[in-house]
């Protein structure tokens, strides 16, 4: 008998912290759902390859995560848009005339959404309402852009070298004035003369009256 409530007390016990460490789990994984949150309809045309539960950013500090991702036709643009549903913290208010973007930390690092908060005072959206975003530039137009640059000061050095060429060998008028000795020395004659003199800057030149 004694054997027998023994072994009760043990299963007891040990069904009892089964039991607590089931409901620790099932805690754990819906706790955010126990969270004071709200959601927001972010729309993109480009979304640079967001994942779901990308981070949200409010002024730099995480404030929630991308909820779901949907394709959907802009009605008033009568095109293909994105729309990331958002889901922040109830005390992480969002302005009507915030920006919003996504962002990537680093080059290559993880995509995010980031939210410039707006004018101060200004209305703030309320749940399940949606903000137009700022469509990120992917990287391709970025190198490409990078590489069009490059092209451009390449041709403006190549032509900044036949200039320089020309005026070595003394072509054109600034050619000759620099590479011809007597035409240099003529002008420096003469800019010393109007500094010794610079009354002469006042006389007329002979014949005029």
């Amino acid at each position: 008998m004694r054997r027998f409530d023994f072994e009760f007390k043990v299963g007891m016990f040990v069904a009892i912290g089964i039991a607590i460490f089931i409901s620790m789990i099932f805690s754990i994984g819906s706790f955010r759902s126990f969270e004071q949150r709200y959601s927001l309809i972010l729309r993109f045309n480009f979304v640079n390859g967001i994942q779901v539960a990308a981070p949200v950013r409010l002024a730099g500090v995480r404030v929630g995560e991308v909820n779901a991702i949907d394709i959907v036709l802009d009605k008033e643009n009568q095109k293909t848009a994105v729309d990331l549903t958002i889901v922040l913290n109830k005390k992480a208010k969002v302005e009507k005339d915030a920006e919003v973007f996504i962002n990537t930390l680093g080059l290559i690092g993880e995509k995010y959404v980031e939210i410039m908060p707006g004018t101060a005072g200004n209305e703030t959206l309320k749940p399940g309402q949606t903000l137009v975003g700022k469509d990120s530039v992917p990287v391709e137009k970025v190198t490409e852009k990078a590489y069009e640059t490059i092209v451009d000061l390449k041709k403006l050095t190549g032509s900044a070298n036949v200039v320089m060429d020309k005026v070595k060998a003394g072509e054109g008028t600034v050619g000759k004035l620099f590479m011809e000795d007597a035409l240099y020395k003529e002008l420096e004659d003469f800019v010393k003369d109007l500094k010794a003199h610079p009354w002469k800057l006042l006389q007329k030149p002979r014949g005029e009256k």
